[in-house]
């Protein structure tokens, strides 16, 4: 579901202003605190995505320990996306068996945010008893070492997509691919989504019209799926990059000599 950019942009700025003012209460250090915004998750349509937006109020780094929902029977994709570092999450938590906290562990400093883009979620029928409705509600669970309010919980609600009432293995794309990010043109930030039809090494690169690079989006291994990740408009050092084209590439390969997929979309970043 996506918000009028510049409200979301104004919303951001004032929050950090925020955090950046209010390091003490009273003459006591605060510790780490968990702001979220907005407080719940609504999805609109099957395919619709929603943006949580972390911000770290307090004055000590905020360690997510791990990103449970309540009942466990739904699954979720996330991509998290900081000023640094792109990666992705998925619930529950038994569907991944590396760790997938641990690989990909989300620090914030003081003042730092970071976005988690969920994809609408694959429902369980069965689980619920053989119910065919769409629409679902399920909270989110965020365990962190903020001591205040730990776990955090996030209401969800909306449009799911239906399972198969038979347990199936989820079925494996054919191909690899890159659709055009959207929306498209973007100010500040735009959603990538791409599919694997295997696990498989993925560099996601980000270039200027000169063919230099102004952002290492994402690079390391995903599993086989469908996956999305966000570009937040800033390049390698932090800063804003500038009004005008730029090319997206991926490439991805098993790294086992196979040969890989190459394809680059074109983006504007506009006023």
């Amino acid at each position: 579901m996506m918000r009028n950019g510049n409200v979301f942009l104004t919303k951001l700025l004032a929050l950090l202003a925020i955090a950046l003012v209010s390091q003490t209460v009273n003459g006591q250090d605060l510790g780490p605190r968990l702001h979220l915004e907005p407080e719940a998750l609504f999805f609109e349509t099957v395919d619709s995505h929603d943006t949580l937006l972390v911000i770290n109020s307090g004055d000590e780094d905020l360690m997510v320990d791990s990103v449970k929902a309540s009942t466990n029977f739904f699954g979720y994709g996330i991509g998290v996306t900081t000023k640094d570092t792109t990666f992705y999450w998925e619930l529950p938590s038994h569907f991944d068996r590396i760790g997938q906290f641990e690989r990909n562990k989300l620090v914030l400093a003081p003042s730092d945010s970071a976005f988690l883009i969920f994809s609408a979620p694959d429902l369980c029928p069965i689980c619920l008893g053989g119910q065919s409705s769409e629409f679902f509600t399920d909270t989110l669970l965020i365990f962190t070492n903020d001591t205040t309010n730990n776990p955090t919980e996030t209401p969800m609600s909306g449009q799911g997509q239906l399972s198969a009432v038979e347990e199936k293995p989820e079925p494996v794309p054919q191909e690899f691919d890159l659709q055009p990010n959207y929306p498209n043109p973007f100010n500040p930030a735009t959603n990538i989504r791409f599919t694997l039809r295997t696990g498989a090494e993925v560099r996601l690169s980000i270039y200027n019209p000169l063919g230099q690079e102004v952002r290492n989006l994402s690079q390391g291994r995903f599993p086989a799926g469908d996956h999305l990740l966000v570009w937040d408009g800033l390049d390698d050092d932090g800063f804003r990059a500038g009004n005008g084209v730029y090319f997206l590439r991926m490439t991805a390969g098993s790294g086992q000599g196979k040969a890989g997929f190459t394809k680059t979309v074109r983006m504007l970043l506009s006023k």
